[in-house]
């Protein structure tokens, strides 16, 4: 819910023309120059407040599951050190120890451990977002807001246009989305279009994740499909 409600907020921001397009020829140089104008920031109070739900839901879940597995591996017989230290672990800077699954998840069957233990994200680029979860959740959890900013995703255009430079990052007012040769008809008047988004801050750690929406559909379709299902039977 939390996610959908930033996806149509941020749709609204986005074609509301807070981010627009002019071209400049440079002729000294021969360059023409598509440049971006921030016309309105983002609202990040209230961004930030939805994507730290969707973060702490997402996180939520999982530990949820890592309890719920460990309740029924024990028919419910946990000691309170078992529930304080419940939880799904999330390893990505290093590889988890045998300590430190004893302690998040002793009390789930020895199957599901060894799922859970196959699932972490340390050297594996293909369990990244959860890797992103953790960096994004602390994060939030334990600093500040996240803080977006403008990102061009797209480009779209008609016939041949030779880019010399196309930037499909994070931008700043004034900055140059894209760049080609100056077309030796000084009339020809095609231009390119952008789509745009809104990505994680370049100072925080969401810097090299995908746009926001992006990235939370991602985290979110890694839990539901890459994670619930082979637990399921543990249950």
């Amino acid at each position: 819910m939390h996610r959908k409600g930033f996806e149509r907020r941020m749709h609204r921001f986005v074609n509301s023309n807070a981010y627009t397009v002019s071209r400049h020829d440079d002729i000294e140089a021969g360059k023409r120059l598509w440049i971006v104008h921030v016309n309105k920031p983002a609202p990040l109070i209230r961004w930030g407040a939805l994507i730290g739900d969707c973060l702490f839901n997402f996180r939520s879940a999982l530990d949820q599951l890592a309890f719920d597995l460990a309740v029924a591996n024990r028919k419910g017989q946990l000691t309170e050190k078992e529930k304080m230290d419940s939880e799904f672990p999330i390893f990505h800077r290093r590889a988890p120890t045998k300590r430190d699954l004893d302690r998040k998840i002793g009390a789930v069957h020895p199957k599901a451990r060894k799922l859970i233990e196959g699932m972490q994200p340390y050297g594996r680029k293909d369990r990244a977002a959860l890797k992103y979860l953790d960096l994004l959740h602390n994060f939030d959890k334990h600093r500040t807001l996240h803080l977006v900013v403008g990102t061009s995703i797209a480009v779209s255009y008609v016939g041949d246009m030779d880019f010399e430079f196309i930037n499909l990052r994070p931008f700043k007012h004034g900055d140059v989305l894209a760049r080609v040769p100056l077309a030796s008809d000084p009339k020809r008047n095609q231009d390119p279009s952008f789509g745009f988004a809104v990505a994680f801050s370049e100072t925080g750690p969401g810097a090299a994740a995908p746009d926001v929406t992006t990235t939370l559909s991602w985290i979110g379709q890694h839990i539901e499909k890459g994670v619930i299902p082979d637990l399921l039977p543990y249950l």
